[in-house]
């Protein structure tokens, strides 16, 4: 979407982004942000919480929302607060990550997954989109769905927000974010995209308790059965 807004030359704004930066997390900023939303004019995106609620009502605003199985978000989680992701070179996140980057040294990923702490703050964020997003302006797309067949994706998110783009554009756009490791290396960022990957890392009886802990989460969005098709 920051290819589709910069050819569109339209302006976009990746708060959250430009927060964790400088070192800050939404809950960081004790000011009220809402003087910096436009209601016309303006994207914005980068969120991975909806924080956003206490700031500015989107209720009138067309959304887009990725979720993706909250098994493989953990586990993508695991390796990248522990290994891949960037650190802030100042401020609180770049003390906190530090510090736990150093707490969590070699631990089980079972153990890391299982922390209730950790498993709640998956289960309010998707209750945080169900109670703050408005059905009627919001497309929801899952990870899993979407990984190779992004050319309709795309065509589809584009169609929601109303907005028009060439063809060839939207291809080009596609084929440079179309981005499959041959193998998984857990020092990239971009480890591996395959949907289910949870089952390689994780031992069954943790898969079981996950699934029971996000039971709500698994059922409203198809991760607890295989979707057929009736003819």
């Amino acid at each position: 979407m920051v290819d589709v807004c910069n050819h569109l030359k339209l302006n976009y704004i990746d708060l959250e982004g430009t927060i964790f930066r400088q070192g800050y997390m939404p809950a960081h900023i004790k000011g009220n942000l809402s003087h910096l939303f436009s209601e016309r004019g303006y994207a914005y995106l980068g969120f991975r919480s909806f924080w956003i609620r206490d700031q500015y009502d989107i209720s009138n605003n067309k959304c887009l929302l990725l979720v993706r199985d909250p098994r493989d978000a953990m586990v993508s989680h695991y390796f990248s607060y522990l290994y891949s992701h960037g650190v802030p070179s100042s401020g609180p996140v770049s003390t906190t990550m530090s510090n736990n980057r150093a707490k969590f040294d070699g631990i089980d990923i079972n153990e890391y997954v299982l922390r209730p702490q950790f498993i709640n703050v998956f289960k309010n964020g998707f209750q945080n989109y169900e109670t703050f997003l408005a059905p009627h302006m919001t497309r929801v797309y899952r990870y899993e769905d979407i990984i190779y067949f992004k050319n309709e994706w795309l065509a589809d998110m584009l169609n929601h927000l109303g907005v028009d783009l060439p063809a060839d554009i939207a291809s080009d756009i596609v084929k440079k974010h179309d981005v499959r490791p041959l193998q998984e290396d857990p020092s990239k960022h971009v480890r591996q995209v395959a949907p289910g990957n949870f089952r390689q890392h994780l031992a069954q009886e943790t898969i079981r308790s996950l699934n029971e802990a996000l039971s709500h989460i698994l059922n409203k969005y198809g991760y607890d059965r295989v979707n057929t098709v009736s003819l």
